[in-house]
């Protein structure tokens, strides 16, 4: 292993030496800028690993007008009119790092389709459980430097990308961790789509009720899916006329947006949240917030959270979300708590 890294720098820095001056600059120069964004990620993931969650009865932030709580009686209205998909919105998992907001929202995926890994801390695992690594920190905005640690043995790329989640994982590594678990994962980024593309796939995602069960939409009772809690998991059998029940193969959608954006002034950076309803009535969705001790899960305008995915981040890349489909569900052990009314 020593000596095929050895061969490929010297193969690269051979073929910068050999370039004209004005080229030879240039890419020593980017060289130079990836690898100190390397370094940064590797000491912010250092100092950031020993960080906790804000504790639970934690104060949370307030919200905006435009922003209504799952959790008030406006929204047990709404609930029962939406498209709900309620093992996802019982799945809820709270992050468990500062940094995991991206990996609580792909682990609540996992939990409500019953595939998947669902330990958050555990995230790396999924690709020892492939025979070969897809690129990983190609994504990482590395330029070379990725490709050339994507070439790494894979028990060294494990621990690398064991201590890099603790600075957040880039979205194009959520797709390809959700691949390698057999869904079909692709990162959309907010530059190459539109609103309309957007709330296609939103309602992709939450389609409308067979006619078979149209009417019992109508007599529904309202309930509130508070993430996390005890509502929306006592009431799953009782809204099955309105809240989509089926995992198998079915989409969903998680939105990497900038909370700024939506109003959400405290703790305002990016953050990645699964959609689990849409109302079609009132064109909102509901973003179950998976940092559910600092923000509640809130329904909001479609174009308001498509205004805040349709962002950049600080190095000017654009945001985004990805479209999943889960694969034939093998039923875990979280899911039939889930559907049973234990909570996951």
């Amino acid at each position: 292993t020593t000596t095929t890294t050895t061969t490929t720098t010297t193969t690269t820095v051979l073929s910068i030496l050999a370039l004209d001056p004005p080229r030879h600059s240039e890419l020593v120069q980017a060289m130079a800028a990836a690898t100190a964004r390397f370094w940064r990620s590797l000491r912010d993931a250092a100092r950031q690993r020993p960080m906790r969650g804000p504790p639970v009865g934690s104060e949370r932030a307030p919200l905006p007008p435009s922003l209504e709580s799952v959790e008030s009686d406006m929204a047990l209205k709404w609930a029962a009119q939406a498209r709900m998909d309620v093992r996802l919105v019982a799945a809820i998992q709270r992050q468990e790092h500062p940094a995991f907001c991206g990996i609580a929202a792909a682990t609540t995926v996992t939990s409500a389709a019953g595939v998947g890994l669902t330990d958050q801390r555990r995230f790396a695992d999924a690709f020892r459980r492939v025979a070969r690594w897809p690129p990983v920190f190609a994504h990482y905005g590395w330029d070379q430097l990725g490709d050339a640690l994507d070439r790494l043995p894979a028990a060294l790329k494990h621990r690398l990308l064991l201590h890099l989640q603790y600075d957040g994982v880039p979205m194009n590594v959520l797709a390809e961790w959700f691949r390698v678990q057999g869904y079909a994962a692709e990162a959309v980024s907010a530059g190459d789509v539109d609103l309309d593309v957007f709330r296609e796939d939103i309602l992709r995602a939450f389609p409308p009720p067979p006619s078979a069960i149209a009417p019992a939409a109508a007599d529904a009772p309202a309930v509130a899916p508070v993430a996390g809690g005890t509502a929306a998991e006592a009431s799953a059998d009782a809204c099955a006329g309105v809240l989509l029940a089926s995992s198998t193969g079915k989409p969903y959608v998680v939105v990497n947006y900038s909370r700024k954006a939506v109003g959400q002034m405290m703790f305002s950076g990016g953050h990645y949240a699964p959609i689990g309803g849409f109302h079609p009535g009132l064109d909102k969705v509901l973003v179950v917030d998976v940092n559910s001790r600092r923000y509640p899960s809130v329904w909001v305008d479609l174009p308001v959270l498509w205004s805040a995915v349709h962002t950049r981040v600080g190095n000017g890349a654009w945001r985004g979300y990805l479209r999943l489909r889960a694969p034939a569900a093998v039923r875990s052990e979280s899911a039939e708590r889930i559907l049973g009314g234990e909570g996951a």
